[in-house]
């Protein structure tokens, strides 16, 4: 999830009670890892899985300072992988 630096951590519980453990990405010196657009990732997992990803997509969007969730609902229904020879 990408979220604003500022406030970054009130998103914490909120990934929580949606299921999620979230864990904020860092660099190799341990500081915050900011995308080119200055952003904070959040890596969550969800151990139990998401039972409805449409629902946690719109709540973590409605929140301040939540930019994206990753999750990448609606973009294309197949996935087509290549590989080397």
């Amino acid at each position: 999830m990408a979220v604003t630096p500022f406030g970054w951590s009130t998103h914490l519980d909120a990934v929580r009670a949606l299921g999620g453990d979230p864990v904020l990405r860092r660099d190799a010196a341990g500081r915050p890892y900011a995308t080119d657009e200055g952003l904070y990732i959040l890596d969550c997992r969800f151990p139990d899985g998401i039972a409805e990803p449409a629902a946690v997509e719109r709540t973590l969007k409605a929140r301040p300072g939540m930019v994206d969730t990753g999750l990448f609902l609606g973009f294309a229904p197949e996935v087509i992988v290549g590989r080397g020879r």
